[in-house]
């Protein structure tokens, strides 16, 4: 229709950072839980991550980010790596 593509990203994101801070807190208000991991590939998103953690915030949940351990395919990797070692130190292979 014409709008910049920019215009069409934002309305996108805002509207799936909504989606994520609404089904939080109806998993929350049904567990009590309060406290979020954002990660994965979709929180390398520097715009999502943003406004999904300001809606999150603002509702008084704790929030985690990943630092140290990238959250692709690397993450997934270190992961495979501690399960293997801790079924080695078990002597399960």
């Amino acid at each position: 229709a014409g709008r910049p593509a920019g215009e069409i990203s934002a309305m996108f994101h805002n509207c799936m950072a909504e989606a994520i801070i609404q089904g939080t807190e109806i998993v929350s208000s049904k567990t009590g839980i309060k406290r979020v991991a954002l990660s994965g590939g979709t929180f390398q998103n520097r715009y999502l991550t943003e406004r999904v953690a300001e809606g999150l915030l603002s509702r008084g949940f704790l929030l985690f980010f990943h630092r140290n351990v990238p959250s692709n395919d690397g993450g997934l990797a270190l992961g495979q790596i501690a399960v293997a070692a801790a079924h080695r130190a078990a002597g399960l292979v």
